[in-house]
């Protein structure tokens, strides 16, 4: 019908400008919002190896913690170690001191550390994870509710358009 030499023109310009203009991919709209997903997703995955990465270094610093234990007590007791073989006895003395003040120090991060993985999986566990859920679904069944409404629009513009066809064809037929 669009391309017999006999054609109406104003067949082709309706089907330009009424169908095409009305029809819509819903699947577009799909994609990006599976493509916004995804990212979400990412996203909540950095979060929890966040957490992690918090873990990490709270066993980084308690081995260091330990090691400096170690080394503090063997200058203590006056044992000589690979650190220590070429040290004065004042060296060693300040070099006890220097450990003790980064005991300290070790310990109050890693209580500090313990804070925050607690305080994360919490977080985690009871707010973000079950919110994220929560706008997923709602984000996925607007989704489908747009697709559908799309689709259905793009069977009211197939229908009038075959009507509007049907009617060309019998007038032309009529002839």
């Amino acid at each position: 019908m669009l391309t017999h030499p006999d054609a109406n023109g104003e067949v082709k310009d309706h089907v330009e400008t009424c169908y095409i203009t009305t029809v819509k991919n819903p699947y577009r709209e799909a994609y990006l919002v599976f493509k916004g997903e995804l990212l979400d997703l990412k996203g909540m995955s950095e979060t929890l190896q966040g957490r992690e990465l918090v873990v990490k270094q709270q066993s980084g610093t308690e081995s260091k913690k330990r090691s400096d234990q170690q080394e503090m007590e063997k200058l203590q007791q006056g044992k000589t170690t690979l650190k220590s073989i070429f040290k004065s006895s004042k060296s060693k003395e300040s070099e006890i001191t220097k450990l003790q003040s980064d005991i300290e120090i070790a310990t109050k991060d890693i209580v500090d550390y313990k804070k925050l993985v607690h305080f994360l999986t919490i977080y985690h566990g009871q707010v973000a994870i079950n919110k994220f859920k929560r706008e997923k679904s709602k984000q996925y069944l607007k989704l489908m509710h747009n697709m559908s409404v799309k689709e259905i629009s793009n069977s009211h513009a197939h229908a009038t358009l075959w009507h509007y066809l049907m009617e060309i064809a019998q007038k032309n037929t009529t002839k």
